[in-house]
This record gives structure tokens, C-alpha cells and sequence, in this order.
């Protein structure tokens, strides 16, 4: 049939992003981007306030480690994620004013 495989170092080099992948039906303007080998895929959707046992649920459901939600308590973005074991953590972001104030921190102080 004529098929020779590819070596192996062949294959490492295209896993590896050492040889640019080029797709031949992508249009010729796109010489300005940078090739990059990883894919950042970005997603946006539309959430109802829930409980942290809703979000926690709904992870489990779609078979995530970690689910982005809007805490009903309090009313804020937050993540529950999945930790070693059978536990989880929540994760909330702070909605203070004053925390622009700390940016100016070492990082290290602001931590303690």
C-alpha cells in the first residue's frame, strides 16, 4: 500500500508543538498571530444564584473537580472544588472596597 509509519521522534515533535500544525483550510491573515500549542478555550454562561449543595451537585453532575457559581448567601462568585478524599472547598472572592489598598503590598504581606 506505501504507508510508512512515522518514527517516533516525529510524533514527539508534534505533541510537543515543536512542528506547527497547519491547517490548510484556515484563511492566509492569520500570519499575524503567534503560534501557540496550547488551546485556552473560554466559556460564558448564565447562572441563577444557588446553595453550595446545588453547586456541588451540579459538579458532580457534569463530572468536574471544580464548579463556578453565584452563592445565594451571598450573593458573590464562588467555586466549589473537590479536595483529596470525599471532600470539598468552597471558594469565594472578597467584594471589599479597600482591598484595591492591599495591591501595593508585598505579596508576601498580604497573605498574612
Amino acid at each position: 500500500m506505501g504507508v510508512v509509519p512515522a518514527d517516533g521522534r516525529l510524533i514527539e515533535d508534534v505533541a510537543t508543538g515543536a512542528v506547527p500544525v497547519v491547517d490548510a483550510d484556515a484563511p492566509e491573515d492569520e500570519d499575524d498571530e503567534v503560534y501557540s500549542p496550547v488551546v485556552i478555550r473560554h466559556k460564558v454562561f448564565e447562572a441563577a444564584p444557588m446553595t453550595v449543595d446545588d453547586a456541588l451537585y451540579f459538579m458532580e453532575l457534569v463530572g468536574h473537580d471544580f464548579y463556578l457559581f453565584v452563592d445565594a448567601e451571598t450573593h458573590r462568585p464562588s467555586v466549589v472544588y473537590r479536595r483529596k478524599g470525599w471532600d470539598y472547598g468552597v471558594i469565594g472572592i472578597d467584594d471589599q472596597t479597600g482591598a484595591a489598598a492591599s495591591v501595593d503590598a508585598e505579596p508576601a504581606a498580604a497573605l498574612a
